[in-house]
């Protein structure tokens, strides 16, 4: 399903999927935030309904026992009516309260109306039985204030115990969110982990592949797994692989053709060298375009090349020095036995009897290489020393007996360097060639 998508589709699809989780932990912490601010809104509303019930109750209580004793003392019927009446309020404000404290304070409310209901039958009496019940009054109107300090001590109870769940609820949905964010965090790094990796993939191969296709290696099959647009865009190169090795192979043919005739014609010596000089330049550049990296170690290389040489440079009394050393690096063997030797014999072809041609190796930047090639020959001409690499300008020969034009050799060296990744420059110096290599480490 997903790999006939195309990869703008699948970035869409990563996106989608992070934003709604993320969105949904949102609309989730939104409810949660809600419901504690329900709890808290209907925990406070509670709290000041109780509170003003036991205001009330506090009040009419207070009425109810002024009144009770002005009739006792005046006994007019107009403060009875008074005591009624602040008693049937009153009853109303218990009733609230108990209906507060369903549970918690069903004995303190029974025995606040047993104590009005015994005042008010002490009040029913005739004036003669209820002086002599005066004790009992005096006794009822006092429990009446203690009971309702009861139950406000009571309803303060409540309402701390109630603050003490909703505290614990909202440490508990805290707690709770706190958890659905991480994952949500963590859930999300990971689909954009997968993603990140299933897309790069791709896009690595097809780095991978273009990289073979620049490097001129089209032997490798290009496969590209993955969206559905970047599989085509790997058919695509696959075909225009195919494509370049076909135009390679026939290049090469047409040069071999041209070589083979060239041999077999009645050219002079000297045409005979400028010729075997191109094909040699243009089959070195094709080489170039394939690349076989393996670990060398540059001195070792360096005093083979040199041992190899030797009959070449002690004919003529010359001494080569080595010097330096880096660590492996990897390198075309080939390639780089080719450049080494083609200093080296340039630097013994130009150098005096007696001379001293020096190799210098040392770490380069990165972790690379830098290898100096010094001799103490004639040097390069400075109009000509920046065509050296150029195996076509005709500079004029550096030595008696050289046929004018640059050392091919160089050029050839130039290409197989920068095949590697590399350069290889002419640095000036007042006497002689000095020649500078510089390879970077990509094993």
């Amino acid at each position: 399903m997903l790999s006939r998508c195309s990869f703008r589709q699948l970035l869409l699809v990563a996106f989608l999927l992070i934003a709604g989780l993320l969105v949904a932990t949102s609309v989730r912490a939104l409810f949660t935030l809600e419901s504690v601010a329900a709890h808290s809104r209907q925990a406070s509303r509670q709290a000041v309904d109780m509170t003003e019930h036991l205001q009330r109750l506090q009040e009419r209580t207070a009425a109810m026992e002024r009144a009770a004793r002005q009739f006792l003392v005046l006994d007019d019927p107009i403060f009875k009516a008074r005591y009624q009446e602040a008693a049937a309020q009153a009853q109303l404000s218990l009733d609230a309260v108990a209906a507060d404290m369903p549970n918690a304070a069903k004995d303190i409310i029974s025995a606040w109306k047993s104590n009005r209901a015994a005042l008010t039958q002490v009040l029913q009496q005739p004036a003669a039985q209820r002086s002599s019940a005066a004790a009992d009054v005096q006794q009822a109107l006092a429990r009446l204030p203690a009971l309702n300090q009861q139950l406000s001590d009571l309803s303060d109870a409540q309402i701390g115990s109630h603050n003490d769940v909703l505290l614990e609820e909202l440490d508990q949905q805290r707690a709770m969110l706190s958890w659905q964010v991480i994952g949500a965090i963590v859930l999300a790094v990971l689909l954009a982990c997968v993603f990140g990796l299933w897309l790069s993939m791709p896009l690595a191969q097809l780095e991978a592949a273009i990289d073979r296709l620049g490097s001129g290696r089209f032997d490798t099959p290009i496969a590209i797994q993955g969206p559905a647009d970047l599989r085509r865009l790997g058919q695509q190169l696959d075909w225009l692989q195919q494509r370049l090795a076909r135009i390679q192979a026939e290049k090469i043919r047409f040069i071999e053709n041209v070589a083979r005739r060239l041999r077999t014609s009645d050219a002079g010596g000297g045409q005979q060298r400028q010729i075997a000089d191109v094909l040699n330049y243009h089959e070195a550049v094709l080489q170039a375009q394939q690349v076989h990296r393996l670990p060398v170690d540059v001195r070792v290389l360096l005093n083979k090349i040199v041992d190899d040489h030797r009959g070449l440079y002690e004919a003529r009394g010359i001494r080569v020095e080595v010097s330096g050393s880096v660590a492996m690096m990897g390198l075309d063997l080939t390639k780089m036995e080719y450049v080494l030797g083609s200093l080296l014999s340039n630097a013994v072809r130009f150098s005096p009897p007696a001379g001293v041609v020096r190799f210098l190796i040392a770490q380069g930047g990165r972790g690379g290489l830098q290898l100096d090639c010094i001799d103490q020959g004639p040097g390069v001409a400075e109009e000509d020393a920046p065509y050296i690499f150029d195996p076509f300008h005709p500079a004029r020969p550096s030595a008696p007996g050289d046929r004018p034009g640059m050392p091919v050799s160089l050029a050839i060296a130039r290409e197989y360097i920068e095949a590697q990744h590399g350069g290889i420059v002419l640095l000036p110096t007042p006497g002689g060639a000095h020649f500078r290599i510089v390879l970077p480490d990509e094993y």
